[in-house]
Order: C-alpha cells, then structure tokens, then sequence
C-alpha cells in the first residue's frame, strides 16, 4: 500500500510516534520499522521494499539523526526517486546528504510555551501535511470528489484517471452516482483508464444512466476492463435509444469475444439505421470467435483482416 516513509534514530522514537500519529489522522499512511516489519520478515528486505513502495520519505532530523549512517543510507536510497522532506526537530549542523532537502521546521515549537507552542506545532504540522499532499496528489483528489463545487469534482475525477493509480476506484465508483452527469462521465471515462475490475456493476449500473454519454461510457469501460460479467448487462442494451451508446455497447462485446451475441450483431450489422452502428457491428462480428459470426461475414463478403486493421488504425 502506497505510504509515506518515517526515517528516524531510536532515540528520537517518541517524537516520530507522536509526528505518525498525526499524520494518520491527517490522512497519510505512515510507514515505520517498529510498527510495519512482521515477526520473522528480513530487516533489511522489509526496510528496502518500504523505501520503494514510498510516494515520499519524512526524515525526523535531530543531532542524533545527523550522526547516523542508518538514516543517511535510507536518505540516500530514496533520492532522487522520490521526494525526501526534512522535518527539523532541533537545531544541528546539517551533514551534506541532509542539507539540501525540503525541510518544515518545527524549531519554533521548541522555543515557545503555551498558545503560542501550540498554534507554532498546527503551523509546521500544516506545511509537513501539505507537502505530503503534494507528493501524494491521489488523497486530494479523492477528497475533491466530494466538493460542493461539480467543476471541482469533475477535474478531480478527470485527474484520478491521469494519476494512474488503482487505489482512486472506490472513489470513482461512489462518482458514478454523482448528481452532476459530466461529473459521472469523467468517473466513468477514468474508471476504464484504470481498469478497476471491482467496477462492473456500477459500470453495468450507469448503463441506464439518463445522460447517453455517461451510459457510453460506461460500456466502453466495461468492454476496456475486460471482464466476462460484463457480457450480459451489455448485451440487454444491445437495443438502447441513443446510437452512440449502442456503437459503445457493441465495440466491447467484440472486445469481449461475446458469442452470445452474435445473432443481435448480425441483425445490426444488416439493418440499423446508422451507418457507424453497422460498422461498429461488423468490427465485433470479426473479433467474435463464433459460427454465426463467421456464416453471416462470409455471406456479406466481409474482409476482417480489413477492418480488423481498420479498427487498430482509429484506436
């Protein structure tokens, strides 16, 4: 699971558990040898494969961390891939692999008492947050899906498809009911970038969406992540109104070998009225692996190698 990584010496624990604490409860999965490395798993495996899987590396940086070689070696290992922020506990002369990082200093929590402590641990502790945040773009996003604001939700869902990274599904999932339809098309739409296989239903759900091209869209996803429970919900809107959610529709029960639907195909290809809904047909028809499909294309005298080629030219 994507974390931030706690580099620390053990003689600053306290003040790393109390950093973790918050920022979990800020919303960043905090990652820490003492908390993470099961019974019997190899230190240093354990250690490396967290430093890889990190989107950042917070390092608690004290007098003792600036003498340690353990921290320098994880510092180390972690740039340039990933950013490393320095959070500044106390006051030391910064060896070179320490004095060039991003750092938040929370040396004026140190110098202060009361109120004015406080509000200086909210301020360091909001910079720490939001350059996290930066690193980690996903966990803004998803919280963006939620804004009253439906252009804001709308970039958010765009930008979780951009992102790339499987964890956004369950959130984009929850867009689909959003009550704002471009908002449920650019969920949708990132939904199949994603390929977020627990999404069929809700893809099958937005079928019947009453916007056309959210319903498109949703087809186009179902036949992108490619799993067979989405044959039947897409073969029952083989007859759908709108021609742009029948051409989606058709386009990925050929992507998903539907031989069940092959006779409707047939039927389409020889007698729908629009023109790109036959071609959309006759595409399916030669990606279908079926007697049907390969009886009706003989008889019409179709070329797959030529429209199959077609078809890999327009995508």
């Amino acid at each position: 699971m994507p974390h931030a990584y706690m580099s620390y010496t053990r003689d600053d624990a306290e003040v790393a558990d109390l950093l973790v604490a918050e920022l979990q409860t800020r919303g960043h999965t905090v990652w820490r040898d003492t908390a993470n490395i099961a019974d019997g798993q190899d230190w240093g495996e354990a250690i490396e494969g967290a430093l890889n899987e990190a989107y950042a590396v917070v390092v608690l940086i004290s007098a003792n961390a600036a003498k340690s070689d353990w921290v320098k070696r994880e510092v180390e290992h972690a740039t340039p891939q990933k950013p490393v922020i320095a959070v500044q506990w106390e006051e030391v002369d910064l060896p070179a692999h320490l004095a060039d990082l991003r750092s938040v200093s929370f040396l004026k929590v140190q110098r202060a008492a009361g109120i004015e402590q406080l509000q200086a641990y909210r301020d360091a502790m909001n910079e720490l947050v939001e350059k996290l945040d930066e690193a980690r773009p996903l966990r803004l996003r998803l919280q963006e899906l939620e804004h009253s604001n439906a252009d804001v939700r709308e970039r958010a869902a765009i930008e979780l498809g951009e992102i790339g990274d499987a964890e956004a599904c369950d959130g984009l999932v929850g867009a689909l009911g959003d009550p704002d339809a471009d908002v449920r098309f650019a969920a949708a739409a990132s939904i199949g970038k994603l390929r977020c296989t627990d999404a069929r239903k809700a893809l099958a759900g937005a079928l019947d969406d009453t916007d056309p091209d959210v319903a498109a869209e949703a087809a186009d996803g179902l036949g992108v992540i490619g799993v067979e429970e989405g044959i039947e919900p897409l073969v029952l809107h083989l007859g759908h109104r709108d021609r742009f959610v029948r051409e989606a529709v058709i386009t990925s029960l050929g992507l998903l070998g539907a031989s069940e639907a092959a006779s409707t195909l047939v039927d389409l290809m020889r007698n729908d009225p629009i023109s790109t809904v036959r071609e959309a047909a006759t595409t399916a028809l030669c990606r279908i692996d079926s007697s049907v499909a390969r009886r009706a294309l003989r008889r019409s005298k179709i070329d797959c190698s030529k429209v199959l080629a077609a078809a890999s030219h327009e995508q």
